[in-house]
């Protein structure tokens, strides 16, 4: 700890940040695609209750069998997504610039590729909080629980800018000090972090008080949820020991551990909205089919009638084909379900070996840190 003040200022050294100064006016202010990044940036931000409000206006027209489209959907989230884009983008922007080939110094281009990371980690983040806004993706759309999206969005709203923060400090004390490895600065920046993340996935996925809670009152539990006695155990442990393994002294390979455990559960997070989105096409077509079905049952029936009835009846029968009790939006078949679920998970494996290949012979220090 005596160590902080040098470390401290070492970090904030003119000479450091003068340099820092320089690399971006050279590499960074003289780019048109700067200035055309800030300017997207700008707008998007301006605009920012405008698409909030079109992604609410998807959502007034699916749950109807007669209009309703996967078009929509799309539309939904391609607008969450645009909306999380400014402050990632102008980031990302900064990092690709500073990374100029032939340009700056060792430092800039570590800067750089620190500022690309963050940007991808606050990207996800952010975007995860739009597609969890009321009458927004997950709930409208995917039909996720209420009250586990709601509680999901208040997590991500203080785990945003902890993490994203944090894992900045630390990779910038890395870049400012690479002979000390960061020192103590980047041992605190990831002790919060870690920290940060196992509270959050605890919090998250608990059982009784997660968002997946309303997942167990269901008469059918899926394999997933099943195994959950596995994988909470190890998501919210994995953290803690990262932070074992900073203790026994090996920096760079706990950053490295931390960046890709991240990445995995960005890896998570895209197969979750694969099998949404393929899910809720399966719903449509499965809907459209027996919207298509009931329609022609109710047409049968007119014209076996058509004798009987007055023209006021029949205009009120043909009203009625508009209506939705005779389709069951949740009818999805047991095997194409089971299907989709054996394909997002093999690809869900193979994107975890190539995230944890290039790591997994490093994992061998794991065998010289003492927990007791």
């Amino acid at each position: 700890v005596g160590n902080l003040p040098e470390e401290a200022r070492r970090l904030f050294s003119p000479s450091l940040w003068s340099q820092l100064a320089a690399g971006f006016h050279e590499q960074v202010s003289t780019s048109p695609v700067f200035w055309l990044a800030l300017l997207v940036s700008a707008v998007l931000s301006w605009k920012r209750r405008a698409l909030i409000a079109a992604i609410e206006g998807t959502s007034r027209k699916v749950g109807k069998p007669a209009s309703d489209r996967f078009a929509y959907t799309l539309q939904a989230l391609i607008l969450s997504l645009t909306t999380a884009m400014p402050l990632p983008l102008l980031l990302a922007v900064v990092g690709w610039r500073l990374l100029a080939r032939g340009q700056g110094t060792d430092l800039s281009h570590a800067v750089g590729l620190s500022l690309i990371h963050v940007a991808m980690s606050l990207f996800v983040l952010l975007a995860l909080r739009v597609i969890s806004i009321p009458r927004g993706l997950a709930i409208a759309h995917f039909r996720w629980p209420e009250s586990g999206v709601r509680r999901l969005a208040f997590e991500l709203g203080w785990l945003t800018w902890v993490l994203v923060p944090s894992s900045f400090v630390a990779r910038m004390a890395m870049d400012l000090n690479p002979v000390a490895s960061g020192g103590l600065v980047t041992r605190l920046a990831v002790l919060v972090a870690t920290l940060a993340l196992a509270f959050f996935l605890y919090r998250v996925l608990h059982r009784r008080r997660g968002v997946l809670a309303q997942l167990w009152l269901r008469s059918e539990v899926g394999p997933l949820l099943r195994a959950h006695v596995l994988w909470f155990p190890i998501l919210v442990a994995f953290p803690l020991v990262v932070l074992a393994t900073l203790l026994g002294g090996y920096v760079y390979s706990t950053i490295m551990m931390a960046s890709d455990f991240v990445a995995t559960l960005w890896w998570f997070v895209a197969m979750l909205l694969v099998y949404s989105l393929v899910l809720r096409w399966l719903m449509l077509l499965r809907q459209r089919l027996a919207y298509r079905a009931a329609t022609e049952r109710r047409q049968a029936m007119l014209a076996a009638r058509e004798a009987a009835e007055t023209e006021s009846g029949d205009q009120e029968a043909a009203e009625s084909q508009s209506d939705y009790t005779d389709v069951d939006l949740d009818a999805v078949t047991d095997d194409t379900r089971e299907l989709l679920r054996i394909s997002v998970a093999f690809v869900t494996l193979a994107g975890l070996y190539l995230i944890w290949s290039s790591v997994l012979p490093a994992l061998g220090i794991l065998d010289e840190v003492t927990l007791w």
